[in-house]
């Protein structure tokens, strides 16, 4: 492993802000960024540019360098940090954390770039809350498909 400081502690800023992140909308919202979690959601996030930090755990760290003779992260363009296994389970979202997270900038859309600007295709839009039942979303989608 690297000289990379390793984060051991649930009391380091860091570690406080992701989970400020993933407990509070106000902070994801005064802040514009969320959390993602897993490889796949980090690989398109990688994509489309908007990876703010990127957090490792220690297993992960040690096993992508591992694979790949120190390259994979070593040359990653993001700034990261790496996580103690278990802090990492501590903070993240999903029961089974496959080790990689970052913080990213939420996207600014507005109903224009949903419906687009041209008056050609009329889009339709359903606006649903508080559906509590699949079989009713299934029954919703249906009718306003017919």
């Amino acid at each position: 492993m690297n000289s990379k400081n390793i984060i051991r502690s649930l009391n380091n800023s860091q570690v406080k802000h992701l989970i400020m992140l993933q407990t509070k909308s106000k902070t994801r919202n005064d802040q514009l960024e969320f959390i993602i979690e897993g490889i796949k959601l980090y690989e398109e996030a990688k994509e489309d540019g908007v990876i703010v930090k990127t957090y490792y755990s220690e297993t992960f760290y040690r096993e992508t360098n591992k694979e790949h003779d120190y390259e994979k992260i070593e040359h990653n363009e993001f700034d990261y940090e790496i996580i103690k296994d278990s802090i990492f389970k501590e903070i993240s979202d999903t029961i089974s954390p496959q080790g990689i997270m970052a913080i990213v900038k939420m996207p600014k859309n507005d109903i224009s770039d949903i419906i687009g600007n041209d008056n050609k295709n009329k889009v339709k839009i359903m606006l649903l809350e508080d559906i509590r039942d699949p079989g009713n979303l299934g029954t919703i989608i249906r009718t306003a498909e017919g």
